[in-house]
């Protein structure tokens, strides 16, 4: 998918309206992927424990905090992009912390990773 919606960007050229929505498109993807990496990561260290296999949970879900840092922030950063392609903004960033509309996410996002670390701990 990332090469597609590159493709997509050069293919748009300085289409200004479809660059809007190959980036709304992006969003979504990016919300799924950097998500799933959580997942991964978490699978993988489920099926060999170590401190290195809790650290690549707590990079991925960093990574994927300042995604969702950078989406609430997009009305004060970009309200052009916010308001003419992007009219579920409120609706998407109060679910992007959930599994479902109900659901919060479970583990490992509950996870105090840092205290474990430093404790040495493995959950």
């Amino acid at each position: 998918m990332t090469s597609l919606l590159g493709k997509a960007e050069k293919e748009a050229g300085g289409d200004e309206r479809a660059l809007n929505w190959i980036r709304l498109a992006r969003i979504g993807f990016d919300q799924i992927r950097l998500t799933a990496s959580v997942y991964r990561a978490h699978r993988e260290y489920e099926a060999k424990k170590s401190r290195e296999a809790l650290q690549r949970i707590a990079n991925a879900i960093q990574e994927r905090a300042a995604f969702v840092e950078k989406i609430e922030s997009l009305p004060k950063d970009d309200p052009a992009f916010t308001r003419t392609c992007f009219a579920n903004h409120r609706m998407f960033v109060r679910l992007l912390d959930n599994e479902c509309r109900s659901a919060p996410m479970g583990v490992p996002f509950t996870w105090k990773i840092d205290e474990l670390l430093e404790q040495g701990k493995l959950p």
